[in-house]
């Protein structure tokens, strides 16, 4: 478990997982990269590879669907709705880096060559995006500050169609939600999978 601090360092963020990135070994691939043997495939990896500095759990008034069909997972991928949807607790992560962390992370996500640069995106009303281009994961959204610190998040502003996400895509979400502390809620996936809306 990653220590729970407030954080006071300048160039810090929140990055909000909601998918299998809430799981820590999954994130770890992409901060330090890993081989076409590793339990996730190739990555490349952040130029900073510093663990996070923090960690907490949070629930999203945002809808996830599951979407496309991933070369990696064979199945659909989870993403986060862009508009709230009242009533809607969606489980998720955050996890404390620097900005230019979560710049590397997207850049992997959106399958870019270049890190994207997401120096205004702390400064983005609440609920407003920043476009990076690239693959699916092609929007960075702001969410509501974390501890007087921003929070950040990646999806898709694309009509990707529906599908249903595989058995190791929903393992590794599992792993994530798993590694909540004790009185958080600790519903499994099917929860997670059966309340979330899969688009039209």
């Amino acid at each position: 478990m990653v220590p729970q601090v407030t954080p006071v360092r300048a160039g810090l963020v929140w990055y909000v997982a909601y998918g299998s990135n809430m799981a820590g070994a999954r994130l770890r691939a992409y901060l330090e990269g890993d081989g076409p043997g590793g339990p996730f495939g190739a990555h490349r990896g952040c130029a900073d590879a510093t663990p996070p500095r923090a960690d907490r759990w949070l629930a999203l008034d945002r809808a996830v669907t599951h979407r496309g069909r991933s070369r990696r997972w064979g199945g659909g991928v989870a993403f986060l709705d862009l508009a709230p949807t009242p009533g809607t607790a969606t489980p998720a992560r955050a996890w404390l880096l620097g900005l230019d962390q979560v710049a590397g992370l997207v850049a992997q996500e959106a399958r870019l060559g270049a890190v994207p640069d997401l120096a205004a995106a702390p400064a983005l009303p609440i609920g407003a995006t920043l476009a990076v281009g690239g693959g699916w994961y092609d929007t960075v959204l702001r969410l509501p500050d974390l501890d007087g610190t921003p929070a950040l998040t990646v999806t898709t502003a694309q009509p990707l169609p529906r599908a249903a996400p595989t058995a190791a895509y929903l393992a590794t979400v599992a792993a994530g939600l798993a590694e909540r502390p004790t009185g958080v809620g600790r519903a499994g996936t099917s929860g997670w999978v059966t309340t979330q809306r899969v688009p039209e």
